[in-house]
């Protein structure tokens, strides 16, 4: 029997899959959402979630930039800070670890591609755009006029770069996990940053398909070195998944229980 600690491998589907994403991200954004399309229909397996108790360290420089209101109710756990961090922690929302961030990956990449209708109606997509690249982001320096042809070039732009490992995630790609995960999606914002940073990053984020009877996951904006700077500097640059207290208990080493390192009841 295999211990449930063990490090995951991606199986060489979900490899080839991602393999697969990325040749055709390669020949724009067109032909990755054909591709996409015919893995819904054809070759990508049903989502199989965890049901199992695992070991998760807790990342306690983020949570201490967990908001007043939330601080006492979660953890915040830790993601390897490789610029796969936001995949990282939908592995461990989905699974309970984070070695499946390439499945996540890939999982997203298909829901964003296949289905861009949905997430380029948002009435709130150009003030939400704005916010991003104005305290996240200000190097992309965005100030063309949002019009639907601008958000739909920063849309695919965006899709594309995510099939590559290494990048960036946003707000489409929360939107994304809560469809994959057919749950509500919570997006926290650390209390830094201006008043619509907040207004957008720090709220429920609806996905284009969900259970209402299952429990929200919950993911935060924060930095690997997490004092932030004063309110106007902070600019986050990894996610962490948050997990109610109520599903933590100590983990015991050697007979011995720490305070630093958790195990995690998935749902």
């Amino acid at each position: 029997m295999h211990s449930r600690h063990q490090l995951y491998c991606p199986s060489p589907d979900i490899r080839a899959i991602l393999e697969h994403l990325q040749q055709a991200a390669e020949q724009g954004f067109k032909n990755l959402q054909l591709v996409s399309i015919n893995l819904i229909e054809y070759n990508l397996p049903a989502l199989e979630l965890a049901e199992d108790v695992y070991s998760n360290e807790v990342d306690w420089e983020s949570q201490e930039l967990i908001p007043t209101s939330k601080s006492t109710a979660y953890r915040a756990l830790k993601t390897t800070g490789d610029r796969n961090c936001f995949f990282r922690a939908a592995s461990i929302l989905a699974f309970g670890h984070e070695n499946k961030h390439e499945e996540m990956r890939v999982r997203i990449v298909v829901e964003l591609a296949a289905h861009d209708e949905f997430y380029l109606k948002d009435e709130d997509l150009p003030g939400r755009i704005k916010a991003q690249e104005q305290e996240i982001h200000p190097s992309k320096n965005i100030t063309s006029e949002m019009n639907p042809d601008v958000i739909k070039e920063v849309f695919e732009e965006e899709v594309l770069e995510s099939a590559r490992t290494s990048s960036w995630a946003s707000y489409w790609h929360l939107q994304a996990l809560g469809a994959v995960l057919n749950r509500l999606v919570q997006s926290v914002y650390p209390e830094r940053g201006g008043i619509e940073i907040r207004k957008y990053f720090n709220a429920p984020i609806c996905p284009r398909r969900f259970d209402p009877e299952k429990e929200p996951v919950t993911i935060m904006w924060t930095r690997t070195r997490a004092s932030g700077g004063d309110g106007t500097q902070f600019r986050p640059n990894h996610f962490v998944s948050l997990v109610s207290v109520n599903k933590i208990v100590p983990f015991v080493n050697d007979g011995k229980t720490t305070t630093s390192v958790y195990a995690v009841l998935t749902c």
